[in-house]
């Protein structure tokens, strides 16, 4: 018979091969899970390549094993078991409390450096949305300035210019062969024309026959931005040569041109006057024509001392023409302040 021994055997014997087929498919599962790991892990590495992903990756070898090299210095492995977590917990303590603490101390000045950046950029921004807002208020008002008429106190300044024409004699005579030409045009511009030969409201005559040829009264936006690459005198005597071969309305754009050039140059005469006399502020008639160039010359000051100039500038330009810009320019350059 089979005592119980031999049938415990028996058994064995049954179920060891059942639980050997167990443990292979548990060992090449787990083999299987390795090598899915390790694949994934040397992908991960093949993708850090930089120079800061190899110093974390020797940071998370070296520090384990400076670790495990240090509590075996310290003999922690030749500890009971209360005494090594004792020892393990008082390790830990002490190095956690102060990294948590630099930890701490690090994210408070990155938050702060963070603040401070981000704070200053909005500081830049507000300053220079304020800064280009009152450049854009300026040159709304200068805008509003430029499509007015000049004073009637500018007609002696436009005089004075003519009178100093006419001390040329060839420059006079260019004036009067123009004006005879237009008389070809227009008779009726004869009394005028004959009032400026005589010397009498030679202005006031000038003014007449700009209106009878149907142009409008030049606003200090077409006077300043009346500039010629030639004097005005140089312009007279070029135009005289060919006065016999224009059409009529060349005549007239040639007149015109004259009148808003003769204007443009009474302004230099303005702000020379201006510029050497203190008792000219107190002129109400004066300071309204004077204006038109202070208000540019404080958006050029405005604009220079600003950190943002060239974007100043840029806005600057946009509002005007080029011929506009440069007449500006060169007469409020000219002005003291």
């Amino acid at each position: 018979m089979i005592d119980t021994e031999m049938l415990f055997t028996l058994v064995a014997l049954v179920l060891m091969w059942p639980a050997l087929y167990v443990v292979v498919r548990v060992a090449a599962h787990v083999q299987s899970m390795v090598a899915n790991v390790h694949t994934r892990l040397r992908n991960k590495v093949n993708k850090l390549r930089s120079e800061e992903a190899r110093k974390v990756v020797a940071i998370l070898v070296i520090g384990p094993a400076f670790t495990l090299m240090l509590m075996y210095i310290l003999g922690f492995f030749d500890k009971s078991l209360v005494d090594s977590i004792e020892l393990a917990t008082i390790a830990i303590n002490n190095f956690i409390t102060p990294t948590l603490l630099a930890l701490s101390v690090f994210l408070l000045f990155k938050t702060w450096s963070t603040s401070k950046k981000e704070l200053d950029q909005t500081q830049t921004i507000l300053r220079k949305k304020e800064e280009l807002d009152l450049v854009r208020y300026r040159i709304g008002l200068l805008n509003q300035k430029l499509d007015s008429l000049p004073s009637r106190q500018f007609s002696y300044w436009v005089l004075s210019t003519l009178r100093e024409l006419n001390n040329q004699h060839q420059v006079t005579y260019a004036i009067h062969s123009l004006l005879d030409a237009l008389v070809n045009v227009e008779p009726k511009l004869v009394y005028q024309v004959n009032a400026i030969k005589s010397t009498e409201n030679t202005y006031l005559s000038l003014c007449k026959i700009h209106e009878l040829l149907k142009f409008p009264a030049p606003t200090i936006r077409e006077i300043i931005s009346s500039t010629l690459p030639h004097s005005l005198d140089a312009f007279l005597l070029l135009i005289v040569k060919e006065i016999n071969e224009k059409t009529n309305e060349e005549l007239k754009t040639i007149f015109n041109v004259f009148f808003k050039k003769l204007h443009h140059d009474a302004c230099y005469s303005l702000v020379s006057f201006w510029n050497k006399h203190d008792l000219a502020r107190g002129n109400t008639l004066m300071m309204q024509d004077i204006v038109v160039f202070e208000m540019s010359k404080n958006i050029d000051q405005l604009i220079a001392d600003s950190k943002y100039t060239a974007l100043l500038k840029d806005e600057y330009r946009f509002h005007f023409s080029s011929l506009e810009v440069e007449g500006l320019e060169n007469i409020s350059g000219q002005l003291s302040l």
